[in-house]
């Protein structure tokens, strides 16, 4: 009798197992099906979301223009932006003078070509002078064929610049 209950305890483990392996296996195809249903999802939201979404643009930041700048290094910045201007790339550039009074921070960025202009935000982070500047921007329109330095310096023309700064300025 012991050799009956011995043969037929084997018998159960054996269809357990092969039972055990088939839902293990079924359990594994089903998980290996959801996973490629989902990655279809996500690569689809993912190529839907990369055309909704524009890359970020990188500016180049070509430096700080201050007080006391060793000239070499002035020269270097402004010839950074000169190049960028040149060109209508993205750049930017920020200028501090000391006042009697206090400080003056300008900042300008090329954002990029329009028409036949480019077009550099301009605005004033710290303006002693005018307070009421600080932190308002503005979009000037200049032209292509000057260097950066004539337009940083005396190209200011404000029926060119749209935004609060112009706005106020005017």
């Amino acid at each position: 009798m012991k050799l009956k209950s011995s043969g037929l305890a084997k018998i159960w483990l054996i269809i357990f197992i092969i039972v055990m392996m088939g839902v293990v296996t079924g359990e594994v195809i089903y998980l290996w099906q959801k996973k490629s249903d989902n990655s279809e999802v996500a690569n689809f939201n993912v190529s839907e979301a990369e055309e909704s979404e524009p890359e970020p643009k990188i500016v180049l930041n070509c430096g700080n223009i201050f007080p006391n700048i060793d000239k070499a290094e002035s020269k270097k910045i402004m010839d950074c932006m000169d190049e960028n201007y040149k060109n209508c790339e993205l750049a930017k550039i920020s200028f501090d003078v000391d006042t009697k009074n206090g400080k003056i921070i300008t900042y300008f960025e090329i954002i990029g070509p329009k028409e036949d202009f480019c077009q550099v935000k301009i605005k004033y982070p710290e303006h002693i002078l005018n307070p009421e500047w600080e932190d308002l921007e503005m979009i000037c329109s200049f032209d292509k064929n000057k260097e950066f330095n004539q337009i940083a310096y005396s190209e200011l023309d404000l029926n060119k610049c749209e935004g609060e700064l112009a706005e106020i300025m005017k």
